[in-house]
């Protein structure tokens, strides 16, 4: 670990695994790679193993509050199941129901009690963990962010691949495919009581270049600007005005 704005840095943990810090700063998850889940204290240095039950699956992520872990199970039949668990114990829920998600990238909202995820037919859900229906989102005018009269070396068209959502839920990112196997970068304004993007996109970033399949991307934590793996470097960009 090293602080943001300095020093030394210092070993915290010696085993090999994944890290997902909790958004409440006072706890990292390390999943060992036989998906084995330990938390790990920073006030103390203390870890201790997660004892959730074994139908849950495998970790995903923290909530916005850190009160709740997100785990997914793959079945036989190439379906995801989709459960959740509080942090405090208790029975596991399922969510989503018979839809059929792609949860491997998603979003909590600032309150904890939607989960924003992709789905197969459609991009995007809004799955409430309170057991309702989940609720479809309607991504508007997205094709305005490509000109149909662009000259041919600017490359239009393009199929509509799913970023996330900020952390206050107020901007909406995702890119376009080019000709070229490269992307554009856009974000849109979003409404998360109206379930849809409010206006039209903001390119951000274009050619993107990235690793597919990793999220090399990440929003910024005031939601102002947003941290990319481009060409093999680390960029960093306004979601305000056009780049």
């Amino acid at each position: 670990a090293v602080a943001v704005d300095g020093g030394r840095p210092r070993k915290l943990i010696d085993e090999r695994g994944w890290v997902f810090w909790s958004p409440d700063g006072r706890y990292l998850i390390l999943i060992t790679p036989v998906y084995r889940p330990n938390l790990f204290r920073l006030a103390d240095q203390r870890m201790f193993a997660v004892e959730a039950p074994e139908a849950v699956g495998q970790f995903l992520s923290w909530s916005s509050d850190s009160k709740k872990l997100l785990f997914y199970r793959s079945s036989y039949d190439y379906s995801i199941t989709l459960r959740a668990v509080s942090s405090n114990g208790g029975p596991t829920f399922e969510l989503g129901g018979d839809l059929k998600l792609w949860p491997y990238f998603h979003d909590w909202s600032p309150d904890s009690q939607w989960i924003i995820t992709a789905g197969q037919d459609r991009p995007l859900w809004m799955i409430p963990l309170s057991g309702g229906e989940a609720v479809p989102i309607q991504v508007d005018r997205y094709d305005q962010a490509r000109r149909r009269d662009a000259p041919a070396d600017e490359l239009t068209g393009g199929q509509f691949n799913m970023g996330s959502l900020s952390p206050d839920c107020k901007r909406l990112l995702f890119s376009l495919d080019r000709d070229d196997a490269k992307e554009d970068l856009f974000v849109a304004p979003f409404s998360l009581e109206e379930a849809r993007t409010t206006g039209p996109p903001i390119e951000i970033l274009k050619g993107w270049e990235r690793h597919r399949g990793l999220k090399d991307y990440s929003w910024s934590s005031d939601s102002q600007g947003v941290c990319m793996i481009h060409k093999g470097d680390i960029w960093i960009t306004s979601v305000d005005k056009p780049k």
